[in-house]
């Protein structure tokens, strides 16, 4: 991970999430605050935070309950995807069972409040009710993508305009906010508030796009066209049934539409042939490549007047991975 020691210095990791009675809930949340990941949401706040010259302490704060956040809707993601892993360990659900699964990530979602009303004293009511708002506008953001997502699967008429609205919000808006609380904290103009957040609006997609080509042709720690397996309507599918001949697309939609369980090794490659029959990976990796050069344009924009150049290149890391 980039940055390890600024992370170390910057972003306490004192969850205290000691506030349960209950000790499965408690050992639960330890459970998945403990287990890693690469915080590049906290990150990108605190860093975006110190170009802008804000306050770090703030935006320590922010930052964890926007990381807490996202554990929450990874803790909720692996129950509804049925996935049985999550960073090398047993997903949340499997370790402590379904009911508890379920309640964990809803502590979890409950203590990102947590983290700012318990710091409240740290900001001014001003920026405290602004990062409130910004977290709370996030996590409707998220909900609504979520659902968006949902619905999708059972679907065949999505758009590449549908798919892109699902994933500004599912995707996109957490990211967008770690940077919004950074510039509120920063106390910046509203020039640059506009900047910040359409940068934001555009690497959040360019990252989902990028972990659904990965998820097909590269490794995420996880079997290969697992969200094949899950019937995911991304982009590539949208894409590739937009392209295929109508017994290719009825094919293709056969395969998306089984069971998690049903789905064999041999649909997944089908899959992924018709893929490559149509350029649908290339394509939407063309998409995501857009959306990173518009992000950077942005960006070049910020560097006018700050030094960007971490951000930059953690913007670099996040979207532009290898496959």
């Amino acid at each position: 991970m980039i940055f390890e020691e600024y992370l170390e210095e910057h972003f306490a990791e004192d969850w205290d999430t000691d506030w349960p009675e209950s000790p499965v809930l408690e050992d639960g949340l330890e459970y998945v605050m403990g287990s890693g990941g690469k915080r590049l949401r906290p990150l990108l706040c605190l860093k975006l935070c110190e170009a802008l010259e804000g306050d770090l302490d703030q935006a320590s704060v922010f930052s964890r309950a926007i990381e807490v956040y996202h554990n929450f809707t990874l803790v909720h993601d692996d129950i509804i995807d049925k996935d049985i892993m999550r960073r090398g360990e047993d997903a949340v659900w499997i370790a402590y069972g379904l009911s508890q699964g379920i309640d964990i990530g809803d502590a979890l979602h409950a203590q990102a409040y947590t983290y700012l009303i318990d710091n409240a004293d740290l900001f001014d009511p001003g920026t405290f009710q602004e990062l409130l708002a910004v977290l709370n506008q996030a996590d409707r953001s998220v909900l609504d993508g979520q659902s968006l997502d949902f619905s999708f699967r059972s679907r065949d008429d999505i758009s590449e305009e549908a798919y892109m609205a699902m994933v500004e919000k599912k995707t996109g808006a957490l990211l967008a906010a770690a940077l919004k609380g950074a510039g509120v904290i920063a106390e910046v103009d509203e020039t640059t508030m506009e900047r910040i957040e359409r940068f934001g609006r555009q690497i959040g997609p360019a990252f989902q796009i990028r972990d659904d080509i990965i998820d097909i042709v590269g490794e995420k720690g996880r079997t290969r066209g697992n969200d094949i397996r899950e019937g995911k309507r991304s982009l590539i599918v949208v894409k590739a049934l937009d392209r295929l001949s109508a017994d290719d697309g009825d094919e293709l939609r056969t395969i998306l539409d089984r069971e998690k369980e049903d789905t064999t090794d041999e649909d997944v490659v089908r899959a992924i042939e018709l893929f490559e029959k149509t350029d649908a990976i290339s394509e939407a990796n063309s998409v995501a490549e857009e959306r990173v050069d518009e992000a950077l344009t942005v960006l070049d924009t910020l560097s006018e007047s700050f030094d960007m150049g971490d951000v930059r290149e953690i913007t670099t890391f996040i979207t532009e991975r290898k496959f």
